[in-house]
């Protein structure tokens, strides 16, 4: 019996438990793999949430948002539809966002927190453009997603977005659409639905429903439009946009992090000017105030505003200076050297002695001959 008893309990310790967190457990890309030219194309994209399961529970989703990166001398937003949700798309860094606010009182959220939450996926429909170009292919993809969740366990509090809890999700989603050539008459091309703006910040109440009328819907969405919560990706760039040593020439590249500099031996201190290039961005100099202390190194240390960090390293080198001279040239006269200078003197001599001896005999001999005749 006892044996039985605790195989029992041991069952109850190993099963799993529910877990009450939300979380993002994908992203998905759904729609036609092919189109032609100068026709629009409907894409659905989902962010799949997970643990939100009841709906009369106080948690649920104020707002959602995904990034979109596509060509767009390609493709063009011209349409969207998001129901329960309001929704934007806005430029931001090198992407778009795709930003929706919860529709109070919506049929598809009225059951959820009392209307003010949403408690499923974040589901937006997106119709493209697709122009006229060269291309037989494009590829349009979700890189980032996130929600932000509101537990309103308080009926009597006003809330807003610093209560909420943002959930983030990376997320390498992407789709390849193939593109034909146009077989009719190309349809006409809409205006396009990305604005210029990001949207305001709003508050939300848990004790008092804001007023709607009958018309509040999704496809009314534009008188809501301006008046919005952000929570929009925090930007990854951590990269310098110049880097300038006074009194030194440094030939710099973001991409490179690690430069080496010769200064004279009495320098211990550098001044190290950067520029960033996102102004949300920070950064810390590290060393150059005291090369001797910092081993003579001196980093500085970027922080992006999402908190990755980018290292670029200057390691100097203390080399004295020093003047090449050109050895200077001696010439000793040895023993040696006089031995052999009085042999060529002596030879010298001679030779010159025996031509004079010649010389005078043949002077001679001409003379007696003369006297002959």
């Amino acid at each position: 019996m006892k044996r039985v008893l605790w195989i029992f309990i041991l069952l109850i310790l190993l099963a799993p438990f529910k877990s009450e967190a939300v979380s993002i457990s994908g992203v998905t890309i759904t729609g036609a793999d092919e189109i032609e030219k100068g026709q629009q194309i409907t894409l659905t994209f989902s962010v799949k949430a997970s643990g939100i399961e009841k709906k009369s529970d106080t948690l649920g989703i104020w707002v959602a948002y995904f990034s979109l990166q596509y060509d767009e001398d390609v493709l063009e937003p011209v349409a969207k539809d998001s129901p329960g949700f309001t929704t934007l798309i806005y430029p931001y860094n090198d992407q778009n966002i795709v930003f929706g606010e919860v529709i109070e009182d919506s049929s598809y959220n009225k059951e959820c927190v009392n209307g003010l939450l949403y408690c499923d996926d974040y589901v937006v429909k997106l119709s493209f453009y697709v122009n006229d170009v060269s291309n037989t292919s494009t590829t349009i993809a979700v890189k980032e997603a996130g929600l932000g969740v509101l537990d309103m366990t308080d009926p009597d509090k006003e809330y807003n977005e610093d209560d909420m809890t943002e959930i983030t999700y990376t997320s390498g989603t992407a789709k390849t659409i193939i593109l034909k050539e146009a077989t009719g008459t190309a349809s006409k091309k809409p205006s396009t639905i990305v604005s210029n703006s990001k949207p305001n910040t709003s508050k939300k109440s848990s004790s008092s429903k804001k007023e709607t009328s009958s018309s509040t819907s999704n496809s009314s969405s534009s008188n809501k439009e301006d008046d919005k919560t952000v929570i929009a990706p925090k930007s990854k760039n951590n990269n310098l946009k110049s880097l300038v040593i006074t009194n030194y020439d440094l030939s710099f590249d973001k991409n490179r992090h690690i430069y080496d500099l010769n200064i004279r031996k009495e320098i211990n201190k550098l001044e190290v000017k950067v520029t960033l290039e996102d102004k949300k961005a920070s950064y810390e100099i590290i060393g150059a105030d005291d090369l001797k202390k910092n081993d003579y190194k001196v980093v500085i240390k970027v922080t992006a505003e999402n908190g990755d960090v980018n290292n670029y390293v200057i390691n100097t080198n203390n080399e004295e200076e020093t003047v090449t001279q050109a050895p200077e040239k001696k010439f000793n006269i040895t023993k040696k050297h006089l031995i052999i200078g009085s042999i060529i003197i002596g030879g010298v001599v001679v030779v010159g002695l025996l031509i004079s001896f010649v010389i005078h005999r043949k002077d001679r001999k001409l003379e007696r001959s003369l006297d002959e005749l």
